[in-house]
């Protein structure tokens, strides 16, 4: 369970730290994943001198009390108070007084960065137990296949390995009659799963794979007149993104010890689409406040979290570098940031102001899909397909 949890905060998997809760069998009186994920990576945070520390620790105790009266009388705890188990709060007492030792001593460490290879090798050890017992099914041959594009690609593939930059691969070509050309794959599941062979039948998730789709979508809707790449998205695409040229009364008050709030406001009505695109928006590390499984469904939702409430002005995320300056993996703000933006473009084009990103994604990209990928279930807004590709083995 400890590794569950150490490792789920070090990578940011909100699916494994469920898992963790799970483990440990504690029940859980409000799911709020996002905020479990803020409080588990606070509780691992960096080793820092004393007077950052202090500053660190005062910051999020008083988030906690602001959270902690918000919330109506039973949802004020995220557990039952019976269900804690007295490890994890041994855990949690040696770790904050290896944190006041190393204040105590000046001394700034990666703590996380320590942590997380044990936990992953603890998890490994734990999954190559249970993939012993595991029958991998017989991998049915869809067709003859073309020998010399495998051949190329099975070159390239050992090329990547040969250089690290893969843990294992699958690469499947399918031609315009929707027949399978080359269907090839090697290495192993990569992270907790590297002792599982990777097969042409093994199941990956896609996650990131789709940031690709909603960048095309981006750049056709600018080749087609619907924005541009440089104005910024506040203006006429997402106005509720960051509305109004003056900061407002409410949010200053919200963030009384920011010093930069109102330079953090004029970067984020700076923000165009190519600051999304590459990564430089400055909100890398941005998730909505209220997250949970439920509401990471929507795309709607998540896309709202973006917008400034004036009724919530202490949820308002805002950029944390100026825009432009610094490249950024947005892993998970990127989709619900180019997102919000094209379909705010849409709707001024359309006029229909209950459209969703799917149904902006089913005008704009999906006619030009071949029918063969259609039906191998490339569906990035969710679904599945009928092809025999998707359901090999």
């Amino acid at each position: 369970a400890f590794c569950q949890l150490t490792y789920a905060a070090a990578t940011l998997d909100f699916g494994l730290m469920l898992d963790a809760v799970d483990t440990m069998g504690m029940k859980m009186k409000r799911e709020d994943v996002g905020e479990d994920m803020q409080g588990t990576r606070f509780l691992l945070r960096d080793m820092a001198p004393r007077k950052i520390a202090r500053k660190r620790i005062k910051a999020k105790r008083k988030n906690d009390v602001k959270l902690f009266k918000s919330r109506k009388k039973g949802e004020r705890l995220p557990m039952s108070s019976k269900g804690y188990p007295g490890e994890l709060f041994f855990f949690f007492r040696t770790n904050e007084l290896l944190h006041g030792l190393g204040s105590k001593l000046e001394i700034e460490m990666p703590y996380l960065d320590v942590l997380k290879p044990y936990a992953e090798q603890g998890l490994g050890d734990l999954y190559e137990r249970q993939d012993e017992a595991v029958t991998e099914p017989t991998i049915k041959e869809l067709s003859e296949g073309n020998p010399k594009l495998e051949s190329e690609i099975e070159g390239v593939i050992n090329e990547l390995d040969r250089e690290g930059h893969v843990s294992g691969v699958q690469v499947c070509v399918i031609d315009q009659s929707g027949k399978i050309v080359a269907d090839k794959a090697m290495g192993n599941m990569g992270g907790l799963k590297r002792n599982v062979p990777m097969r042409t039948n093994s199941l990956v998730l896609g996650f990131s794979c789709t940031k690709g789709i909603v960048a095309t979508m981006a750049h056709m809707m600018v080749e087609e007149d619907y924005l541009s790449y440089d104005e910024p998205i506040c203006e006429r695409a997402w106005p509720a993104f960051c509305p109004g040229e003056g900061i407002p009364e409410e949010l200053k008050l919200a963030f009384p010890e920011e010093t930069t709030i109102d330079e953090q406001w004029e970067w984020k009505r700076s923000i165009t689409l190519r600051h999304i695109l590459t990564h430089t928006a400055g909100l890398s590390m941005s998730l909505p406040m209220k997250f949970t499984i439920k509401s990471m469904s929507s795309c709607e939702e998540c896309c709202k979290a973006y917008e400034y409430d004036s009724n919530a002005p202490g949820q308002t995320l805002l950029p944390k570098t100026k825009p432009g300056d610094e490249c950024s993996y947005h892993f998970m703000s990127f989709g619900w940031l180019v997102a919000g933006t094209l379909v705010g473009a849409y709707k001024n084009r359309s006029g229909d102001q209950s459209i969703t990103f799917e149904e902006v994604y089913n005008a704009i990209l999906a006619p030009k899909l071949l029918n063969q990928t259609i039906a191998s279930g490339f569906r990035p807004c969710g679904g599945g397909g009928f092809h025999p590709l998707g359901h090999k083995g």
